[in-house]
């Protein structure tokens, strides 16, 4: 019985060895296995590393090829606007310089025409002169003087404005009422104006205390003037605005002396000069 319990437990040795040894050997070709899928793993894995790597070095260059093209197309389009910019200018010069030949020919040919027959017939009508004036040899007579300059009347007389004024003035318009009454008032030391032996009057002038000799001028346009000298509208003078013979109003020609002195204003002392005008 011994025996046979003895015979029976080294054989249940055995099988467990036996089994353990199976065991141990599946585990050892599991291992192998899962370490050769873990090495193709990690080849893999370096591959794509490898292929990550190539791929971006080849986006960079692409990146970079594609600034260098948009570089040169920008480059290439300023140029281009560049040039058809440059080239309209040149066009527009060039018509412009085409009408300036234009109208250079065209004075030449108004030029020409105006002094050509001139420039024939001169010449000729000397040469007929010198042959058919017996007094080709007498000195000539000396040119007739000009003729005098028009003469426009005043539509104011010296002898309207002769005697004593009351004396104002006044700068700017809504002041003549107040300067109007002014100059009334000042008949107790009146301003005088006096007949001149050249048939002007007697009065004082700008900027000095000399009595001058004035005229009465007439203008083309219709106006009088009072002032040194012949001529009208002159830069000593004063422009008549108004007069009704009781009243008389006169305006310097030269701005800087009428913005000094400003528009006189002269009413008659006493009862003369009632006559209107």
């Amino acid at each position: 019985m011994a025996d046979q319990f003895y015979s029976t437990s080294s054989s249940i040795s055995t099988d467990s060895n036996t089994l353990d040894e199976a065991q141990a050997c599946a585990h050892g070709d599991a291992l192998d296995t899962a370490l050769r899928e873990s090495v193709t793993i990690k080849a893999d894995i370096t591959c794509l590393e490898i292929d990550i790597t190539n791929l971006d070095r080849k986006i960079e260059l692409t990146v970079r090829d594609l600034t260098i093209r948009m570089g040169a197309i920008a480059i290439t389009l300023f140029a281009a606007l560049a040039s058809i910019k440059f080239f309209g200018l040149r066009e527009q010069f060039a018509r412009a310089h085409k009408r300036f030949d234009e109208i250079g020919r065209r004075l030449d040919e108004m030029v020409r025409l105006r002094l050509n027959p001139l420039a024939c017939l001169l010449p000729a009508a000397m040469a007929l002169t010198s042959c058919s004036n017996p007094f080709s040899g007498v000195s000539k007579l000396p040119a007739p003087p000009p003729p005098p300059a028009a003469f426009y009347p005043p539509s104011v007389r010296a002898e309207d404005i002769v005697g004593r004024w009351g004396f104002s003035s006044y700068h700017r318009d809504q002041d003549r009422p107040r300067t109007e009454a002014a100059a009334k008032g000042q008949c107790n030391n009146p301003y005088v104006i006096n007949q001149s032996a050249s048939g002007g009057v007697m009065m004082l002038g700008h900027d000095s205390p000399t009595i001058q000799d004035m005229t009465l001028k007439g203008s083309v346009e219709g106006k009088t003037y009072i002032g040194p000298g012949p001529d009208p509208a002159g830069a000593d003078d004063r422009e008549v605005v108004s007069f009704d013979g009781r009243m008389l109003i006169l305006r310097w020609v030269d701005p800087e002396v009428a913005g000094r002195y400003g528009t006189a204003v002269l009413v008659r002392c006493g009862a003369e000069g009632t006559r209107h005008r």
